[in-house]
């Protein structure tokens, strides 16, 4: 009975040395993406953000750093997809934060549908059309000075 209950107190001890083990790296890739990302090194700051979220699946902070790597690489729908995942993993306070960035994604989407619809519009000539969908892209551009 005693040599069960030490196999048992083992078996725990070692699951919670391996989940802090996890969360320690999960920590360091996360700190490795947010290095990345701050370089402008978009692509390796998603890659450490996904083995973050490899290693510790419900961290908030790996999704939206992963979402931002995609957000800048132009892969919106990822980006969208990322953030959501965030939001559904963040915290109170966090929320605002994630749903700014989903909303920006939106913004951005609509800013390259209007880009496209303007430059399609000035290859067939049509330069009132043209410029109307210019105006709407500009409205969009998450970041301007009006």
């Amino acid at each position: 009975m005693q040599t069960s209950k030490i196999i048992i107190v083992a078996s725990l001890t070692l699951g919670l040395l391996g989940t802090a083990a996890a969360a320690v790296d999960a920590n360091e890739s996360l700190a490795k993406a947010r290095e990345y990302f701050q370089s402008g090194s978009y692509q390796e700051s998603f890659s450490k953000a996904g083995e973050a979220i490899q290693l510790e699946p419900n961290t908030f902070d790996a999704y939206f750093v992963a979402g931002l790597a995609l957000y800048k690489m132009d892969s919106l729908d990822l980006a969208q997809q990322y953030f959501q995942k965030a939001l559904d993993r963040a915290p109170e306070k966090e929320k605002a934060r994630v749903q700014e960035a989903l909303t920006l994604v939106g913004d951005k989407k609509e800013f390259n549908e209007h880009l496209r619809a303007a430059q399609r519009a000035e290859q067939d000539n049509l330069l009132g059309r043209a410029a109307s969908e210019y105006t709407s892209a500009w409205k969009k551009l998450p970041i301007r000075v009006d």
